[in-house]
């Protein structure tokens, strides 16, 4: 046989083998395509994404001008990647293939020492902070009888710095803080929170695989507002209730790295049994005589053991023997901080502004507010685009 021929006709099936699999390959991806664009279509977008501990992008707003200036393009290419069905499998997919290959960052979240994890820290824009910083000092001006406080709490990489990866990104977050408090009006207390969890030992100040703080933190800045808000705590004791040993958080959920063993979870119980209350859940038009949830034990997050987790708006009546009423503006750092101050104020009025868009004022003058805390955790505070809009009742 002719060799060219031969060659030919090899050639030939090869180029006919490689365009039937791109055929089949193009099948696949329209396929795929098809059945993208077919469940984003029939199923509710998710507002909030407890892995990456985020709100999620919105379907834009479709007019004339947005398409003009291009930044509907911009925003329904945000909304597209945000919405994307089965989300959290592909960045857990992404997560476990970087980490196989020995990253030491994964989705802007750091491995450190002795089973740490670390979010990336948020550089704060100065602009956004003097955008919050005019609101809150405005707010503090037209409630002038309201006593206020503020706890802006650092996150774990800026206190237990001696377990971050070498070559890790460190912002001083305290400086950012000591300057944000500086600029604040005098008639706020600010509370010093980066003391109190350096005062204490560093190992149960954070979980090791989640971005929030432990019940063990909480307590110990809890007692350093008490000093500021006059608050008698002389009489109080806790009983520590260990009631999980296997909590893995959003940072183990980012990189897909999950140790030997979860973190452990305690709640602190009083020993006196005076303190009662009744937690009303507004929005959700639901009550409970407890702020923690053990259901949430069998779910995935369990951080929302505490209160249930994040909440437009909470109103907590107890059986204080005061008249004192208080509002707090924060995130979800304060679900576990919470129960510390039921002993201590009548009524309790929790709003978190990524959620909250009623009448701020309004809520002032029916809670006949006395005492005011914003607690935020120092990223969600930096990164915050909700608390100006809030605070003018926007």
């Amino acid at each position: 046989m002719n060799p060219d021929f031969e060659n030919k006709n090899k050639n030939e099936n090869i180029n006919h083998k490689k365009q039937k699999f791109h055929k089949i390959s193009g099948l696949f991806f329209a396929l795929f395509i098809l059945i993208i664009g077919t469940v984003s279509f029939v199923t509710e977008d998710t507002h909030f994404s407890e892995n990456e501990n985020r709100v999620l992008a919105q379907t834009p707003r479709l007019d004339f001008d947005n398409i003009l200036s291009g930044r509907f393009s911009k925003k329904f290419e945000k909304y597209s990647t945000d919405q994307m069905p089965w989300r959290t499998l592909w960045v857990e997919m992404k997560s476990r293939s970087d980490l196989m290959l020995g990253k030491r960052e994964i989705n802007e979240v750091f491995r450190g020492s002795e089973g740490f994890l670390f979010e990336k820290p948020v550089t704060p824009d100065s602009l956004s902070i003097d955008e919050k910083t005019l609101a809150i000092n405005a707010f503090a001006s037209r409630y002038k009888t309201i006593k206020t406080y503020f706890v802006l709490v650092p996150n774990a990489s800026d206190i237990l710095i001696q377990h971050l990866p070498e070559n890790a990104p460190f912002i001083n977050q305290k400086d950012y803080i000591d300057s944000f408090y500086s600029a604040l009006n005098n008639s706020v207390s600010k509370i010093n929170a980066h003391e109190a969890l350096s005062e204490t030992s560093d190992s149960t100040m954070f979980y090791r695989t989640d971005h929030h703080w432990t019940t063990d933190g909480a307590y110990s800045v809890f007692k350093k507002l008490a000093q500021a808000m006059n608050l008698d705590t002389s009489d109080e004791d806790y009983k520590k209730l260990c009631v999980s040993h296997d909590f893995y958080g959003t940072l183990a959920s980012k990189t897909g790295y999950y140790k030997d063993y979860g973190d452990t979870i305690t709640v602190y119980v009083p020993n006196s049994q005076d303190n009662q209350y009744v937690v009303n859940y507004v929005e959700e038009k639901s009550k409970s005589p407890s702020l923690y949830d053990t259901s949430k034990l069998d779910t995935k997050n369990k951080y929302e053991i505490f209160m249930r987790g994040n909440h437009p708006l909470v109103k907590i009546r107890t059986t204080a023997k005061n008249e004192r009423s208080l509002l707090i503006i924060k995130d979800s750092y304060a679900n576990c901080f919470i129960p510390f101050l039921t002993a201590h104020f009548s009524r309790i009025t929790v709003v978190d502004p990524r959620y909250y868009y009623e009448d701020i004022y309004e809520l002032i003058e029916t809670e006949q507010v006395s005492h005011m805390l914003y607690l935020y955790n120092a990223n969600t505070f930096f990164g915050d685009k909700f608390l100006e809009s809030v605070l003018n009742n926007e």
